[in-house]
């Protein structure tokens, strides 16, 4: 038997719906990409989109500890990205 869907089983964009295990498995996937940078700016901005991405996977699964994790972590990487823009080439 079919259960009805939660409210948290989909994450609702215009124009695109994605279910939460597929927006985790984004995020997984930009945080691998964050690893792999050896360079600090594209690192940083990665890191940017990956706390962005669990966010709305916090929120979409109903997973306080991710949420509450990323919403720390997004200040503290945009802080330092935007401290890289400040230093001489």
């Amino acid at each position: 038997m079919a259960r009805p869907p939660a409210a948290h089983d989909a994450v609702a964009l215009p124009h695109l719906s994605l279910p939460p295990d597929l927006l985790g498995w984004i995020a997984a996937l930009l945080m691998v990409a964050t690893f792999s940078c050896r360079r600090p700016q594209p690192m940083r901005s990665l890191a940017v989109a990956t706390n962005l991405a669990f966010i709305g996977y916090g929120l979409a699964a109903s997973l306080p500890p991710v949420l509450a994790l990323h919403l720390v972590l997004l200040p503290v990487n945009l802080w330092r990205w935007f401290e890289l823009t400040l230093e001489p080439r």
